[in-house]
């Protein structure tokens, strides 16, 4: 049933992530956005919906979208700092 519960939870995620990308071509396409907008923007909202999908875990969210947690967690924090509140903490390690 949990397995079931999370397919769905990522199906709705991945839904509003595909329309917000179709709205988005069609600015892209009637010249109110620039492509390089448009590259970013796309690129927030499939972050943005791998996040919700994996409940904020950045972890699972770059094993979602077959990255790296390092390329994830630069990207986020460099390029889409607006999604640092989508994400869970995050736990420093201790030094030796």
């Amino acid at each position: 049933m949990e397995k079931a519960n999370e397919r769905i939870q990522q199906a709705e995620a991945l839904r509003v992530a595909v329309e917000e990308i179709e709205a988005l071509r069609a600015r892209l396409l009637d010249g109110t956005e620039t492509f390089f907008d448009a590259v970013m923007k796309y690129e927030g909202l499939l972050i943005a919906a791998a996040l919700k999908a994996r409940d904020g875990k950045v972890t699972q969210a770059a094993a979602f979208l077959g990255m790296s947690y390092q390329a994830l967690a630069y990207m986020i924090e460099h390029r889409h700092s607006e999604l640092q509140s989508a994400r869970t903490a995050i736990h420093r390690r201790g030094r030796g």
